[in-house]
């Protein structure tokens, strides 16, 4: 199950090549006619690049019998919209929402409308009735995204606010947020749109359990973030690495996991990979230019920047792949600081009996001190957590 995409198909204006504020105005969708509004947003993101109000847009969700229908919106310039749902060419309920439309999105549960003078309207999905009252963002919506399967929805505003809901069906608890934050950090290390919420994880999505949840955004130049709950701050997840030596081999990991579900990691790396071909015409490794040792660093670089997405999306076997490739990178760079830490790390999460415990027990019996058993020089460090292995029996 799936709702519509990002943006539910409003309009998007060209972009300002000249920011009101320091580089941070121009990376959040735009909108022509939106300058009169800058004087009200001056704390404001994106002041002059608001959302254009559309006057049609549609999303596509699938009901609890696996029905597709479609949900459509336009304005007839009386700054009220209609929302209609159709399934099979016929009108299954309309209903009428204040505000002009500039994004919809569509899950079994819910339809929820953004408007361009800052509100949320959340509809019915089974009557088109008025589920919340509207909600009051204090700026308009730039990017809104539904997790049909959870029963979430996530809103960026154009003053850089994303928040989460909890919205379900109507036989859950009250609707409530589970998350808010300003993306503010990640325009201003992106140096680049946000362009797509990409989706939504957590351990726990119930509200009155205190469930968290949080967003993955994908910027303009292929770079990818993701907010840690744990350490309270946006993180990097995916990068393009053009001259990483590795970077040229992700077509075919890619290719490996097509169709197969629950690789996050593969998925941004997929969107860093279509930026790389848009940008140079392939998407390949660079021809390197540094020395070896810095090969060798980047290399790393790449490698761990991996590792620590999978872990931080949750993805463990996206963890053990780059796991793997690391433990052979070091066999081939002999760095046995970095090997003892990869093994000490995997031993005292086997050790730990936590979640994971044997998935990092059969990673290092089974791939990682293999691998670094064929350079003798690691021979100390294999032999060291082979008898750790073993005194866990």
């Amino acid at each position: 199950e799936g709702g519509g995409g990002g943006g539910g198909g409003a309009k998007r204006a060209r972009y300002s090549g000249t920011p009101s504020l320091p580089q941070l105005s121009t990376w959040l969708p735009a909108a022509e006619g939106s300058r009169s509004l800058v004087a009200h947003f001056l704390l404001a993101v994106a002041h002059d690049l608001l959302p254009e109000p559309a006057n049609a847009s549609a999303a596509t969700a699938r009901g609890g019998g696996g029905a597709e229908w479609s949900v459509y919106a336009g304005s007839d310039g009386s700054d009220v919209t209609t929302v209609r749902a159709l399934r099979g060419g016929s009108e299954v309920w309309a209903a009428r929402v204040g505000g002009s439309a500039v994004c919809l999105e569509a899950s079994r549960h819910f339809v929820a409308l953004a408007c361009a003078n800052g509100t949320l309207h959340v509809l019915s999905a089974l009557s088109g009735a008025l589920r919340l009252p509207p909600l009051l963002l204090g700026a308009p919506v730039a990017l809104l995204h539904a997790d049909a399967a959870a029963g979430l929805l996530c809103a960026i505003t154009v003053d850089g606010e994303a928040r989460v809901w909890q919205l379900g069906g109507l036989g859950m608890r009250s609707p409530c947020l589970l998350h808010r934050s300003s993306v503010l950090p990640v325009l201003h290390t992106a140096r680049a749109r946000i362009v797509a919420i990409v989706s939504l994880l957590g351990p726990g999505l119930d509200c009155a359990e205190g469930g968290g949840v949080w967003p993955v955004l994908l910027a303009s130049n292929g770079q990818s973030f993701v907010y840690s709950e744990a350490l309270d701050c946006w993180t990097v997840a995916a990068l393009p690495h053009p001259l990483s030596e590795l970077w040229s081999t992700l077509p075919d990991l890619r290719a490996e996991a097509e169709g197969a579900p629950g690789s996050p990691l593969r998925a941004l790396h997929a969107a860093a990979l279509a930026f790389s071909q848009e940008t140079d015409g392939g998407g390949g490794a660079e021809e390197s230019t540094l020395d070896p040792v810095a090969q060798r660093l980047e290399n790393l670089r790449h490698i761990e920047g991996c590792m620590c997405a999978a872990a931080a999306l949750g993805s463990a076997h996206e963890y053990s792949t780059w796991a793997q490739s690391y433990a052979l990178a070091l066999v081939s760079t002999r760095d046995e600081r970095r090997a003892r830490e990869l093994c000490e790390g995997l031993i005292a999460l086997a050790a730990g009996g936590a979640d994971g415990a044997v998935a990092a027990r059969k990673l290092l019996a089974q791939s990682v001190l293999p691998a670094l058993a064929t350079n003798r020089s690691l021979q100390r460090v294999v032999e060291q957590y082979s008898a750790a292995l073993r005194d866990m029996d």
